[in-house]
């Protein structure tokens, strides 16, 4: 088990590699980069930005000894077997489109598990450059303010966010049944960002979140800062590896 003067030592340097790497993707915005259509995956966005702040992250956290799961390089392996049972878990910039396109939010985001469980979770939100950090035992902040989810309690008086990530599958009746259950809400949003949604949550600007097939990295970090703002959390193994069935919510709220 991590030490509490190890987990204050690694949130640290993540909320100042995470801040750092906001005010790069600050300078990047002004500039052009060709943005691509993954071959393996149709509806996947490719931008060497993601690749620019991945290759920064990387470079920090692998002076750690932690193995490293990320989204465009997979795993890294640490060299010292030590602390086998630790995981970063990292999205270099969750919401490519968003940012490429000047659409909507996008961020950079960094958990740390141990085994299947976060520890704790930053994201750093662009454009804005707020920083949202936090974790179960830790509590949850926004600039390091407190938060706390919602008091919603009924589905016609919440918000949810939702998406639909590039490896969903239109055609199954899961979906349509999924459809069906958003109608309960009040009202259905779509941000382009799994960890922004999350945040949204974490901080009662919204009640609940919903994903089928969202992949690890996009919601690592997010699911920490929900839990450590009094936040539930139903997480399920999805069809891919590393995808997962997401509902998160307020509490109060504890089903689709």
């Amino acid at each position: 088990m991590i030490s509490k003067t190890k987990r204050k030592e690694y949130l640290q340097l993540t909320i100042k590699l995470v801040q750092k790497e906001i005010n790069k993707l600050q300078k990047l915005s002004r500039k052009k980069y060709d943005v691509r259509f993954d071959k393996k995956i149709k509806k996947e966005l490719k931008s060497p930005v993601d690749k620019i702040i991945e290759g920064d992250i990387i470079r920090v956290l692998y002076r750690t000894n932690i193995n490293i799961l990320s989204e465009e390089t997979g795993i890294i392996k640490a060299k010292n077997k030590k602390n086998i049972e630790l995981s970063w878990i990292v999205d270099p910039l969750d919401g490519t489109a968003n940012f490429s396109r000047n659409l909507g939010d996008s961020g950079v985001s960094i958990a740390l598990f141990e085994k299947d469980k976060p520890i704790f979770g930053v994201i750093g939100v662009f454009p804005s450059g707020d920083i949202y950090y936090g974790g179960e035992t830790l509590g949850s902040f926004k600039q390091n303010k407190r938060i706390y989810v919602s008091k919603t309690t009924k589905k016609n008086s919440a918000i949810i966010c939702t998406g639909f990530p590039v490896r969903l599958d239109f055609k199954s009746k899961n979906f349509d049944a999924y459809i069906n259950k958003l109608k309960n809400y009040a009202k259905v949003r779509m941000l382009g960002s799994a960890a922004v949604s999350l945040l949204h949550v974490a901080n009662g600007s919204a009640d609940a979140y919903f994903e089928s097939d969202i992949m690890i990295w996009d919601i690592a970090a997010g699911i920490a800062i929900l839990q450590g703002a009094n936040g539930y959390i139903n997480l399920k193994k999805g069809r891919f590896k590393n995808s997962h069935i997401l509902f998160a919510s307020n509490s109060k709220i504890k089903k689709l």
